[in-house]
């Protein structure tokens, strides 16, 4: 492993939490790649090349600084990594000053590498079976190359799974979204059932593939995923959307995951977690074409549309299943008013709001505009 500019920068923040002096790090070279004095970043520190040289801690007094380029009096440090040494830490000060901070700040900057390389190794791995499962999930068929790839990346492919998509508000930050990631991969991990695999699913959706199971334990399941979004909501005050699809046949995970997307859209819409077998109306609306919702909306509802009055009025009723009782109390309107109001949207619209054909073409376009 080599230190980087950033993962320096990082070591340079962190080690200014816990003391005042300045400090530098400096790669394999000796050039300064980080420091908390900016205009010493990218020369010769010739201290932190004789440490390199000789791996080992080196004290510089004020008259040795003096004899050696780009030097400062204090203490330089190697930094070791599996054993090899990677760059050097160097404080700045009177060695015997420095000396009590000297081994804690080392081991300190050890740790930040240690985790970086922790943290570069999983995304690397989550990458991994990221392009894996979109392999797996556009393939027209699986050989036996492929389920060994799978089996090295520890994923089973020879199970039966159904396709989960969480959605994460894309309006928040790079940050914010990659935290919210990390909170539901740790539920998952936490919760998960040995043969369910969970992968980054680009910037804003995380795919899991669970383990095909009964109907019964798939209830328990719903019961899971709506936990995890109360989870994730009272910890980060952020909304996620779940779809889930039917379980796959084995080996084809395409269907599971095309319903998934379209339960997802759904689940959008609703602030909701939504299995695909649970949708009936929306599965049709989903599949129609945008030509063919703008056509269908602009003749029941394109005379009414801008009329706010009449158009909360339809809302209230089919909400309340047509009960003109309902609908009056809910409006604070007199029930004459009600009927006033649906007379309105017959003349206006031709379609009777009072019929089974009306009301069905009013909750279609309803629907399609929400």
């Amino acid at each position: 492993m080599q230190l980087v500019s950033e993962l320096s920068k990082k070591i340079i923040k962190e080690v200014q939490l816990v003391m005042k002096e300045h400090v530098i790090v400096t790669d394999i070279r000796g050039i300064i790649i980080a420091s908390t004095e900016e205009k010493r970043v990218g020369f010769f520190h010739e201290g932190a090349w004789n440490v390199m040289q000789k791996k080992q801690k080196l004290y510089i007094s004020k008259k040795e600084a003096a004899d050696l380029k780009g030097v400062k009096p204090g203490i330089n440090l190697p930094i070791s990594y599996q054993g090899d040494i990677i760059g050097v830490i160097g404080i700045t000060g009177t060695p015997e000053a420095v000396e009590p901070f000297a081994d804690i700040i080392r081991r300190l900057t050890e740790l930040i590498i240690r985790e970086a390389y922790y943290i570069e190794t999983k995304e690397w791995e989550n990458k991994g079976v990221e392009a894996f499962f979109r392999e797996w999930i556009y393939s027209q068929q699986v050989d036996a190359e492929f389920i060994e790839r799978g089996h090295i990346l520890g994923v089973q492919v020879d199970s039966a799974y159904c396709c989960t998509l969480f959605q994460i508000d894309s309006s928040l930050s790079k940050k914010k979204q990659q935290q919210v990631q990390e909170m539901i991969r740790y539920w998952f991990e936490s919760h998960k059932a040995e043969g369910d695999y969970i992968a980054n699913w680009g910037y804003d959706r995380l795919l899991l593939l669970k383990e095909a199971v009964g109907e019964k334990a798939r209830r328990g399941f719903k019961e899971e995923l709506i936990k995890c979004q109360q989870y994730i909501q009272a910890n980060n005050q952020v909304m996620i959307t779940i779809g889930v699809g039917k379980p796959a046949e084995q080996f084809n995970l395409h269907a599971s995951y095309e319903e998934a997307k379209k339960a997802l859209k759904v689940a959008s819409k609703r602030q909701a977690v939504v299995f695909y077998e649970e949708l009936l109306m929306d599965m049709m609306l989903e599949d129609v074409s945008e030509p063919v919702k703008k056509e269908f909306l602009s003749r029941v509802l394109s005379s009414i549309q801008k009329e706010k009055e009449l158009l909360e009025t339809l809302k209230c009723y089919l909400a309340n299943d047509q009960s003109l009782k309902k609908t009056a109390f809910d409006l604070h309107i007199h029930i004459n008013t009600l009927h006033y109001r649906l007379k309105q949207m017959k003349e206006l619209t031709d379609i009777d709001p009072k019929s089974v054909k009306g009301i069905t073409l009013f909750y279609l376009a309803l629907s399609l505009l929400e």
